[in-house]
């Protein structure tokens, strides 16, 4: 881990910019809009496919049998595994950028992704729970749980962490952050809707603006070179 202290970084008293983050978010969309572009509609035509795919094969035998049953869960397994892998794929892509590098295929294709998969499956599950339960206490604990394990799936990924060890620092990570944090992503969620206004084309600019300028405030979280 590039700092296993991230306390030290963010002890309250630290805050990032939000016109900071966007700013960069806004100049990597620039710069790679085509290449983002294209990643996206070839992750969203895999996933088509495969959709269209497995209903027609389930929708070819007779409901209710062992045969349905069967291809029902083979191919709910897999649209899980795609999904997940795809999710792993973005990780990668966002963190290059991050690195200084430019988006990439390669960055869904590469093997070594399959390593993370039950990680992050069960990051997922675990920080999926912890919501649900917060939600339950009374709605705001949910909330607040969110923020506080937000960059767990992230970490698996970019520290090569345990489910347990990534919720574990991604509590660290936005230690005396989560009202920041909770401010800025007012901002991204207007930004977007202003982008829907804008007969939804708008989506094109402040979706990956956004997410760029995400990986820009996990950065500086982190405390990396931001390239």
């Amino acid at each position: 881990m590039a700092r296993t202290e991230y306390e030290e970084a963010n002890n309250g008293d630290w805050k990032f910019s939000i016109i900071e983050s966007l700013s960069y978010g806004f100049a990597k969309t620039k710069k790679f809009f085509w290449v983002t572009l294209g990643l996206y509609v070839l992750v969203w035509l895999v996933q088509f496919v495969l959709g269209f795919v497995s209903n027609v094969l389930v929708g070819l035998t007779i409901h209710g049998t062992l045969e349905w049953l069967t291809i029902f869960v083979i191919a709910q397994a897999l649209s899980l595994y795609v999904s997940v892998m795809l999710s792993l794929g973005w990780f990668r892509v966002f963190l290059a950028v991050l690195s200084g590098k430019a988006p990439a295929l390669a960055c869904f294709l590469d093997a070594k992704n399959h390593k993370y998969f039950w990680s992050l499956v069960g990051t997922n599950i675990l920080f999926g729970l912890i919501f649900i339960v917060g939600l339950i206490l009374c709605v705001i604990p949910g909330f607040v749980w969110l923020y506080t394990y937000m960059y767990a799936p992230l970490l698996v990924v970019d520290e090569k962490l345990s489910p347990t060890k990534a919720l574990a620092a991604s509590r660290k990570l936005v230690a005396g952050q989560r009202l920041n944090l909770f401010v800025w992503s007012l901002v991204l969620i207007g930004i977007n809707i202003i982008g829907t206004l804008c007969l939804g084309i708008g989506l094109l600019i402040t979706v990956p603006t956004t997410y760029f300028a995400s990986i820009y405030v996990y950065g500086k979280l982190t405390g990396k070179k931001i390239a």
